[in-house]
């Protein structure tokens, strides 16, 4: 639950302060497609955490993985050029 708030508040953060402006500046009809169109991707994008994070509790056979976790194993196991960014990820 921890880490759901977390990507959550990573996602609306602060910047959901500015959207009366980006409503301004855009318009009403492009700063409602803008906003499905982007809380699409940022669906999509949780949506790809999560099941990373599930793939990875599957192969290594434990039952919960932390975020910081997960992001150090993923890398560790990742591509050549990534892995020695693991160290400095947790």
């Amino acid at each position: 639950m921890e880490t759901l708030i977390h990507l959550l508040k990573g996602s609306l953060g602060t910047g959901i302060l500015a959207m009366p402006q980006a409503f301004f500046n855009a318009g009403l009809f492009v700063g409602a497609v803008c906003t499905i169109i982007i809380g699409i991707i940022c669906t999509y994008c949780l949506h790809v955490l999560v099941r990373s994070q599930y793939i990875l509790c599957k192969r290594l056979k434990v039952p919960v993985l932390t975020y910081p976790e997960s992001m150090k194993i993923a890398l560790q196991q990742g591509p050549e050029c990534l892995r020695r960014f693991a160290s400095i990820s947790a």
